[in-house]
């Protein structure tokens, strides 16, 4: 087999690790293969080994002919970093004139000169920052002048803090759910933001500090694409989760109003509501119908004169800016290929050109006049996301008024969908022909490919970070903590090619340090507490690197096992952590007692053989044993036979005990729901994840004596069980 060094030192300079240690401790190296298809798809001519070196050549040319560095991420409080150094072209002895100024995110503007030898290695220094500059986003220009040389560079100077936004206590206590999935009186099929504020009143009397949700993010809302992980968008939200009844326009639209009494209106409704799995393409079609509707009357309403709604939806542009034009354009032109708009409608060969040009050149001549032409089409989209920022922000309201100290608690996903909305407003951002996965581990023994692109880390960096600082600005609005879900995407990432399988894959370096300060400065002016997701096989060095920055981390009950299954006494849980019982790729607690999720497999032929369920079967009592002698060492009087909801709570009592700074309290386990779900690596036309509702409403649910009685005993555990009324 032919060696290819040049390959191999190019992938070493971008970030492809040579291997990783899986969950057994087994080392695994990726292959010359790997390399090179991974290499391509970040935009290398690796075709050959001299090819490689060029491309190697041509980036260290690229990196030593840049003045300053596109962006610089430093932590304001280390001396060693503010000073500021620069690539200069002349040799060494030659005198450098140069002229710095620094623009700070405020407005004002500083300038410092002078002239400096050029050392041996070209690199001179310009002295440290002459005025003191403050955590945010500013901006450098560099000047140099070496004999008749003359060269300026920009560089996006980004300083931050050690640490994200703590939490206000010493302990935090709440509720988490998927909102998609709670059923409220008056809801039309799916849990909406009146649902979420539902809960979060209802938890707060209790004194609970938080209630968390899924991803919020846009969907297709087809039965292929409602998975909340596997968005078009990550930057804006699932038209869905609107509450028609709540919109200001519903109260002077007759038409509105007409249409959703008539009777097959009403039918659907029925229909709707009644089911107990979630008909995503009909919630969405019913309230997109009566959401245009209402569009009509908010322009109706515009043009007779100025209001307060109008200057708020004219400041919601402004801030989303091209982000949100170019979200709404993706979303007109999957309407029109859809053929479900009554705009214009163009045929597919200059739809497709559209697309293409809307993930390459979204400033294109024929886009801005595709714009121009259906302006009206985009504002309805403009509108909705606007809607659905004010409702969310008046679920926030509503659960901090009840006494909820954090209040809403969100959830990022990984990525997003190739070609979707956000590639189309990050052009080049997104890397084709490789998928994000993982690498086989005991619970994929295949390994798992995800569906949606990597982002190009030396992209990421040149553009100076703006679709992360985007995307949690997003995340954290409304929301006083944030969930990012496989936190250890931000050190590094599994890329596998789009046609192998996912055990032939390679990790790729991530720019860990600045992505994670880049999160401690959005989190401390948003004043968000970060949770990091980071189960699974991740490096012993992250949770530290974590906990140094002030993440949460993740601990699930079901996984913290010792030796023969035992599970961990209370007091040996990590204290930098948000402890639940499970997650939303597992069954509730319920679920996990009646071997649920073993029959699902089972049903779904996940199993090699009959004596795998029944090794599976084994296992799963042997480990309600043990955890039912847990709890009764930790004091806990709950047995075998106990009813659920003793069980249930002396679990959450158990939790209650660990050090961990949080505990999150599951509305299915509350519900005593049985499905989970989502089963992880199964295609949607072999199990519907994402659509089960549950099965009682949300108000009865939490109305039940021994719910009340357990929520308000952990409000208690808290030290604030008598916030109600909104002390906080």
């Amino acid at each position: 087999m032919e060696v290819r060094p040049q390959l191999r030192a190019l992938a070493d300079r971008v970030g492809v690790l040579s291997g990783y240690r899986d969950v057994g401790g087994v080392e695994h190296f990726a292959t010359d293969a790997v390399r090179e298809r991974v290499l391509r798809a970040m935009g290398f001519d690796v075709s050959s080994e001299s090819a490689a070196g060029e491309s190697l050549l041509a980036l260290e040319r690229a990196g030593a002919d840049r003045l300053v560095d596109a962006v610089r991420v430093v932590r304001g409080c280390r001396a060693w970093e503010r000073c500021i150094t620069v690539r200069c072209r002349g040799g060494a002895g030659e005198c450098v004139a140069w002229r710095v100024t620094l623009r700070l995110e405020d407005g004002a503007l500083f300038a410092w000169e002078g002239e400096s030898e050029v050392p041996g290695g070209g690199v001179v220094s310009v002295g440290d920052w002459p005025v003191e500059v403050g955590e945010g986003y500013h901006d450098l220009t560099v000047e140099v002048a070496c004999g008749a040389e003359r060269a300026t560079a920009n560089q996006r100077l980004i300083v931050v803090p050690e640490f994200c936004h703590s939490l206000p206590g010493a302990r935090a206590v709440g509720v988490w759910t998927n909102l998609y999935s709670v059923r409220r009186a008056g809801d039309w099929g799916v849990g909406d933001f009146s649902s979420l504020a539902a809960v979060g009143e209802a938890c707060g009397s209790c004194g609970l500090d938080f209630v968390g949700v899924n991803p919020l993010h846009a969907l297709d809302n087809t039965p292929m694409g409602s998975s909340p992980y596997l968005p078009s968008s990550r930057l804006f939200r699932n038209i869905v989760y609107v509450d028609v009844s709540v919109v200001p326009e519903l109260a002077a639209c007759s038409r509105a109003r007409e249409m959703i009494a008539s009777a097959d209106f009403q039918a659907t409704l029925g229909r709707l509501r009644g089911c107990d799995a979630i008909d995503y393409e009909a919630v969405a079609g019913l309230k997109t119908a009566v959401m245009r509707l209402l569009h009509g009357q908010f322009v109706k309403s515009v043009s007779a004169g100025g209001s307060d709604r109008a200057a708020a939806f004219g400041r919601y542009i402004s801030e989303k800016g091209g982000a949100l034009t170019r979200f709404a354009t993706y979303c007109v032109v999957a309407e029109m290929r859809a053929k479900s708009c009554d705009d214009v409608v163009l045929d597919d060969v200059v739809i497709e050109r559209l697309e293409r040009l809307l993930r390459e050149e979204p400033s294109a001549p024929q886009v801005t006049a595709f714009q121009a032409t259906h302006a009206r089409a985009l504002n309805f989209f403009r509108f909705v996301q606007f809607e659905l920022d004010r409702q969310l922000a008046d679920a926030e309201r509503s659960v901090r008024g009840a006494g909820m100290g954090i209040g809403l608690y969100a959830d990022l996903a990984v990525g997003a969908q190739d070609g979707r909305a956000d590639a189309c407003a990050y052009p080049g951002l997104f890397v084709p022909g490789v998928e994000l996965g993982a690498p086989p581990d005991p619970a994929a023994e295949q390994g798992q490919t995800w569906g949606f692109p990597p982002l190009h880390p030396l992209k990421l960096a040149e553009r100076g970070y703006d679709y992360w600082v985007d995307l949690l600005r997003a995340s954290m609005a409304h929301c006083g903590m944030l969930r990012i879900d496989h936190v250890l995407g931000l050190f590094r990432q599994f890329w596998v090619p789009t046609d192998g399988p996912a055990s032939e894959g390679a990790y790729v370096r991530m720019p860990a340090d600045d992505l994670l300060g880049i999160l401690a400065l959005e989190s401390r002016r948003s004043e968000t507490v970060i949770v990091g997701e980071d189960l699974g096989t991740v490096p012993p060095d992250v949770p530290e690197r974590l906990a140094e920055r002030g993440v949460l981390s993740s601990r699930v009950l079901y996984f913290e096992r010792e030796w023969e299954g035992r599970f961990r006494r209370p007091e040996a849980y990590a204290g930098n952590a948000l402890v639940t019982t499970a997650t939303h790729d597992h069954v509730p607690l319920a679920g996990f007692f009646q071997h649920r999720d073993i029959e699902i497999r089972k049903e779904l032929g996940l199993y090699e053989s009959e004596e795998a369920v029944g090794g599976a079967h084994g296992e799963r009592e042997h480990a309600k044993r043990m955890l039912i002698a847990a709890l009764n060492e930790a004091g806990l009087g709950a047995g075998e036979h106990s009813p659920f909801e003793v069980l249930c709570a002396d679990v959450y009592r158990f939790l209650l005990r660990t050090p961990c700074a949080a505990v999150g309290v599951s509305l299915d386990d509350l519900a005593g729901e049985v499905e989970p779900v989502n089963v992880p690596g199964v295609s949607p036309d072999r199990y519907a994840s994402w659509t089960r509702r549950m099965r009682a409403d949300v108000g009865e649910v939490l109305g039940r004596c021994w719910v009340v009685e357990l929520l308000g005993e952990l409000g208690v555990g808290l030290g604030h069980g008598d916030r109600a009324g909104g002390e906080q």
